[in-house]
């Protein structure tokens, strides 16, 4: 914790501007997850909590955005697969989850991304039908012709 007894912001959750987080792509992973339902609500609580300098509500800092380690003055620290291990120091939390998860973390929010992103399409679906619209249905009276070839045969003159 910093010197004014405030958890520190990493880089990434700073406030900026909403014009240069929507340009930069930093809330995309975000926008696109929300639409797996209630449980992006603990996240926004967290963030707005974090933001505030408050701790975190659940255990062990579920759903609180990742820390910075030079204001935390936390070692985020993992082991690397060599022999004899090694300590390898990341300057933040996030950095440690992508090297301990490897590529599973990058799986991970790719599919929960396409999860929610789905779940959006599907309430958009039930609610509106389907996203492109169905062509004109053309009547047909038993001659094998619709309507529609029908007016345009009214239209052209008999070549007689």
């Amino acid at each position: 914790v910093p010197a004014e007894g405030r958890p520190s912001v990493a880089p990434q959750m700073r406030r900026k501007p909403l014009i240069q987080i929507l340009v930069s792509g930093e809330l995309m992973p975000f926008v696109c997850q929300a639409g797996i339902g209630s449980i992006a609500i603990p996240t926004i609580v967290e963030r707005q909590r974090f933001l505030a300098g408050r701790g975190p509500l659940w255990p062990d800092g579920w759903f609180y955005p990742p820390r910075d380690a030079d204001l935390d003055g936390l070692p985020y620290e993992s082991l690397d697969s060599a022999d004899p291990p090694q300590i390898v120091r990341h300057p933040n939390q996030l950095a440690m989850w992508r090297y301990d998860m490897g590529f599973g973390f990058e799986v991970g929010t790719l599919y929960t991304m396409v999860a929610g992103l789905l779940n959006i399409l599907a309430i958009y679906d039930a609610y509106a039908g389907p996203l492109i619209p169905a062509p004109p249905e053309e009547e047909n009276d038993g001659d094998g012709k619709g309507e529609a070839a029908k007016d345009q045969a009214k239209k052209k003159p008999a070549d007689r």
